[in-house]
Order: C-alpha cells, then sequence, then structure tokens
C-alpha cells in the first residue's frame, strides 16, 4: 500500500515501501516529491542540514533544533495521509525528514503514528512485501 501526503488538500508527496513498527504504532517509508512538495520543501530541508552539520562537528545546535521544531510543527498541523484512492488515515503525528540536499532522491522519509491500533490488523495496509508474500517488519 502506498499513501500520498497531502498538505493543505493538495497531494505533495507519495510514500512508497512503507514499513511498520507495530509496537510504536508508527509507519515509515521513503517518499517521492511531488512539485507541490516545494511550498514546504524549504522548512523539511533543515532537519537534514542540521544533522549533517551535526556530523561534521560533532555539537548539536539546540537553539536551532528548537527553531526548526517550531517551524515544522505550524506545517506537521496541516499534513494529513490518505491512501492512493483518497481514504484518510488516522494519524496523531506525521513527520518528514529531507536529507536530499546530501543523499539526493533517497534523502526523503516519511513516519506517521497511526490513531488506531486496528490499522495494523491488516498487513496490507502497512508492508508491500505481504502483497509480495513476503515476511512482513514489525517489533
Amino acid at each position: 500500500m502506498e499513501y500520498l501526503i497531502i498538505y493543505q488538500g493538495q497531494a505533495i508527496a507519495k510514500i512508497t515501501h512503507p514499513e511498520a513498527d507495530v509496537g510504536q504504532g508508527i509507519v515509515i517509508g521513503p517518499f517521492v516529491p511531488f512539485p507541490a512538495y516545494e511550498s514546504v520543501r524549504a522548512v523539511f530541508q533543515i532537519s537534514g542540514q542540521l544533522i549533517a552539520a551535526e556530523l561534521e562537528s560533532g555539537r548539536r545546535n539546540e537553539g536551532a533544533w528548537q527553531q526548526y521544531y517550531q517551524q515544522r510543527d505550524v506545517l506537521t498541523q496541516r499534513l494529513s495521509i490518505t491512501t492512493l484512492d483518497d481514504l484518510p488515515v488516522e494519524t496523531t503525528w506525521i513527520d518528514i525528514l529531507d536529507c536530499s540536499e546530501d543523499m539526493g532522491d533517497d534523502g526523503y522519509e516519511a513516519h506517521f503514528v497511526v490513531a488506531t491500533p486496528e490499522f495494523f490488523k491488516d498487513v496490507l495496509l502497512w508492508d508491500q512485501r505481504a502483497e509480495r508474500g513476503g515476511a512482513p517488519f514489525s517489533s
């Protein structure tokens, strides 16, 4: 199952190859940005920039992280998740990690916490390997 990330009513990305940590209630997967992602890219790229700076310097800039969290939280409150068939997925939290400046197309990852545990009863909703007869990841 693939998902759309919606921002203010417009699809900004498609989550592909999702996996889940059932114990944490979280779905994680790479995403492919759509042209509409440009409206939020600058904020989400800050996290990738801060991570790269930390790795280079060995120090965490708490002030910069706090500023990023404030900007991110304004955006993530307006995000939602749907299936490709436009069925909403009830979530309590959605986040985007954008490290595309350093990693290119491999640098996009989305996370969302599902509000209803029943979601995880159907493995086809969160692990495409199950669609192909493989073993799902869970903890």
